[in-house]
């Protein structure tokens, strides 16, 4: 009978137990399912991802439109071109009095459009893909903007991941690269150094001191015979 009753009391806490964890089981899967679904505690997507993701396919547009109108798009190809410019206004500034003081001012140039100012290519197709991609560029930055905006708002106090943190600093790397460029002035070689060296050594002092050195040393012709002077008289 003792046994008996044994059996029974471990069988009803067997069976309790077995009821316990269920029901602990099922009310936490609901618990989390309930929390989840709140208006609060809802994740939603990952917004600092699409962010991301948004702000690469703009760096890819970029590079599309370098690639079409590095003239306007590329940051090297403008610094490189601006540098250009200012070399040619240095030489022009250089010989220039000298040409307005020997031929006089030159007559005023009627110029429609500035000659610091890139153009888009003649070609109607490469332009109507430029503005294809320049629209692409704009969209997509814009939504990277509004998704990391929503993400400072959804979630101010969130640490990003690794990976996270890796792609942000990528985009930072890239668009750092995209709006300054790699164009080092040190590295171009002078464009008017050769012409400037040029006209000195054809109309500079070297020049000059060349010419009295060369008639210094040529031979003086002979004086004519006296007899031959008589002859001529």
């Amino acid at each position: 009978m003792v046994k008996f009753r044994l059996t029974l009391t471990r069988r009803r806490d067997a069976s309790r137990c077995i009821a316990r964890r269920h029901v602990r089981t099922h009310m936490r899967s609901v618990n989390r399912t309930c929390l989840r679904n709140l208006p609060g505690f809802r994740r939603g997507p990952n917004d600092l991802s699409l962010a991301l993701t948004a702000y690469n396919r703009a760096i890819r547009a970029h590079r599309r439109l370098a690639r079409l109108a590095p003239e306007i798009f590329d940051a090297t190809e403008v610094a490189r071109l601006a540098h250009r410019r200012k070399q040619d206004a240095e030489w022009q500034a250089l010989w220039e009095p000298v040409l307005t003081e020997v031929y006089g001012p030159s007559p005023p140039e009627k110029s429609t459009r500035s000659a610091d100012q890139p153009q888009l290519p003649r070609c109607a197709r490469t332009r109507q893909v430029i503005e294809r991609e320049h629209a692409e560029w704009r969209f997509w930055i814009e939504a990277g903007r509004l998704a990391q905006e929503r993400y400072e708002q959804r979630r101010p106090h969130a640490l990003p991941t690794i990976s996270q943190l890796a792609g942000l600093l990528d985009v930072a790397m890239h668009f750092g690269r995209l709006a300054i460029g790699s164009f080092n002035p040190a590295s171009e070689p002078p464009t008017h150094a050769q012409a400037l060296t040029d006209l000195k050594r054809a109309y500079g002092p070297e020049a000059l001191a060349a010419q009295e050195a060369e008639q210094s040393n040529s031979p003086k012709p002979p004086p004519p015979p006296d007899g031959a002077g008589s002859e001529h008289r």
